[in-house]
C-alpha cells in the first residue's frame, strides 16, 4: 500500500469515528463508494462481524479495532486503554476479534487482558 493510500484509509476511518455510531456504516459505504477495492475490503472484513453490534461498539474500542485493522499498534493500545479506563469495553470482542491479532504478543495487551479478568 502506498503512503498516499494509507493516509486516505486512515482519514476515512478517523472521519467514521467522529460520526454518531448509528451513522458510521452508512458513512463508510459512502466514503468508499468510488473506491471499489477499499469498499470490497471493508465489506469482506465486516462479513466476519455482527453488523447489528456496530452502532453499539464504544467509540474508543471501535477506534482500537480500526487501528488494529490498519496495524497501527500504538494507537490501538492507546484506544484500548482509554476504553478500559472509561469502563467501556466488550471483553469477548477483544479476546476474539482478528483486528487485535497483531497486539496479542504485546505485553501491554496481555496486561490489559489480565486487568479485565480474561485468560491470556
Amino acid at each position: 500500500m502506498t503512503p498516499e493510500r494509507w493516509q486516505q484509509v486512515k482519514q476515512i476511518f478517523q472521519s467514521a469515528l467522529e460520526r454518531n455510531p448509528a451513522e458510521r456504516s452508512a458513512f463508510l459505504n459512502q466514503a468508499c463508494a468510488d473506491d471499489a477495492a477499499l469498499r470490497q475490503k471493508w465489506l469482506n472484513d465486516e462479513k466476519n462481524s455482527d453488523k447489528r453490534l456496530i452502532p453499539y461498539i464504544p467509540k474508543a474500542q471501535l477506534a482500537a479495532k480500526l487501528y488494529g485493522r490498519l496495524r497501527e499498534k500504538e494507537q490501538a493500545m492507546e484506544s484500548l486503554e482509554k476504553a478500559f479506563k472509561d469502563h467501556d469495553l466488550f471483553p469477548d470482542a477483544i479476546r476474539t476479534e482478528p483486528e487485535f491479532d497483531n497486539l496479542r504478543s504485546d505485553p501491554r495487551f496481555a496486561n490489559l487482558l489480565r486487568r479485565i479478568g480474561l485468560p491470556q
